[in-house]
């Protein structure tokens, strides 16, 4: 009645990944990103404690030590450090493949042969005097009646 502003903001900290569907929550709560009780945790807390199955006492003890840091530093300090495990096999097949792709590769002597050619053959299409003069001095060397006077 009294009319109210709402503002909505998004925060996107994806820079590859825009949103695409998204939910708008309203809500007066001090904390706004409590968004309450799962649904199996309600569920189990609406009965009495006597009638309570053991999924779901297993249900409210996982949701209880999700969210108590103290809980969850006790449980990481008890596992203790993780123990040593063999070389990874896949980690070395990458490496030996990455040793193999940075071995320079070597240019076939024919393909450089063939580079040579068309560099001399773009000079020789900008200077059309040049070839006929070379053309010209190739027949005549390669002419029977020069060889034998040679």
């Amino acid at each position: 009645e009294k009319g109210v502003n709402l503002n909505v903001g998004i925060l996107c900290r994806f820079k590859s990944h825009p949103l695409g569907r998204f939910r708008v929550y309203i809500t007066n709560a001090s904390d706004p990103l409590q968004f309450g009780l799962p649904s199996h945790v309600a569920e189990a807390l609406e009965k009495e404690e006597a009638n309570r199955t053991q999924g779901d006492q297993d249900a409210l003890a996982a949701w209880v030590a999700e969210a108590d840091a103290d809980y969850q530093s006790r449980l990481w300090a008890a596992k203790g450090p993780f123990p040593a495990i063999g070389p990874d096999k896949k980690m070395a097949e990458l490496k030996k493949a990455l040793e193999y792709a940075q071995i320079p590769i070597e240019e076939d002597p024919r393909l450089q042969r063939f580079r040579r050619d068309v560099e001399m053959s773009a000079g020789q299409a900008e200077n059309p005097r040049l070839t006929a003069a070379q053309d010209l001095t190739w027949a005549l060397i390669n002419n029977p009646a020069f060889l034998f006077n040679h």
